[in-house]
């Protein structure tokens, strides 16, 4: 007698292999930027960016809360470039080349992603991100020690900032976690090094790509994915987090 399986259904393990991790399926998400999805040239996000060398004027936010980062001037629009890294694209940032986002939060505890790869150009201080220094949080580079990288919150003195190393030339997946009083940073898929940090809740400033808030940090070299979580993300929650990152980019 033939076996008849009712339309829809599959084997338990099909079913499973079936549910694709995505990071929106964590609760938290409030920044998703992807160069492989949502550029456009114009800040109005009406002409689409498909060509290496066109100019992205809006980098749609995927997470839903429509934190889209822009930029209105053309010499400030970092630009599109194809098959950077696993055969995606990534967007461009040089000097004077940077986007902001509407992205306001106060946040507490938080986790970061950003897959990203610096040209190796230049040997001071550059940004990735930036929401202000003393009363927000910030993940670039250290100028003082070579393919040195990391962040820092809320610095008000000390160390300013937490750093591990990061080869220019090469893309990788910087991780940061704010949970309580410890900051943690990872370097692909290492293990993490560690600080103590304030607790205080962020400041409002805007959470800019690409350059310092109030100061010239431009970074140079490219952007590929943004992820930004407002709670520390757990364990097991960032390794699921990490392993979609890296099948995407091809980064470990």
């Amino acid at each position: 007698m033939q076996m008849i399986r009712r339309r829809g259904t599959l084997p338990r393990r099909h079913r499973q292999q079936a549910v694709a991790f995505l990071p929106d399926s964590l609760s938290g998400l409030r920044l998703w930027l992807r160069a492989d999805a949502g550029v456009f040239q114009d800040s109005a996000g009406i002409t689409p960016a498909v060509s290496t060398g066109d100019v992205v004027g809006l980098w749609r936010d995927g997470s839903g809360h429509g934190n889209d980062a822009s930029q209105a001037s053309t010499a400030g629009k970092p630009r599109l470039d194809l098959s950077v890294q696993n055969g995606r694209p990534a967007l461009f940032f040089q000097t004077s080349r940077w986007m902001d986002t509407p992205l306001t939060d106060a946040l507490s505890d938080m986790t970061v992603f950003v897959v990203f790869r610096d040209d190796g150009s230049a040997a001071s201080f550059e940004r990735l991100l930036d929401k202000s220094f003393s009363a927000g949080f910030w993940l670039g580079r250290d100028h003082l020690t070579s393919n040195s990288w990391g962040g820092g919150v809320e610095d008000t003195g000390g160390g300013f900032g937490l750093y591990t190393a990061f080869a220019d030339g090469t893309s990788h997946l910087m991780t940061s976690i704010r949970q309580g009083t410890t900051h943690l940073l990872t370097a692909d898929n290492a293990a993490a090094v560690s600080s103590t940090v304030s607790a205080t809740a962020t400041d409002a400033t805007p959470l800019r790509v690409g350059n310092a808030v109030g100061a010239s940090a431009y970074l140079g070299g490219w952007i590929m994915e943004i992820l930004l979580y407002s709670r520390a993300l757990s364990v097991g929650e960032r390794a699921s987090v990490t392993l979609w990152l890296n099948a995407r980019w091809g980064l470990f």
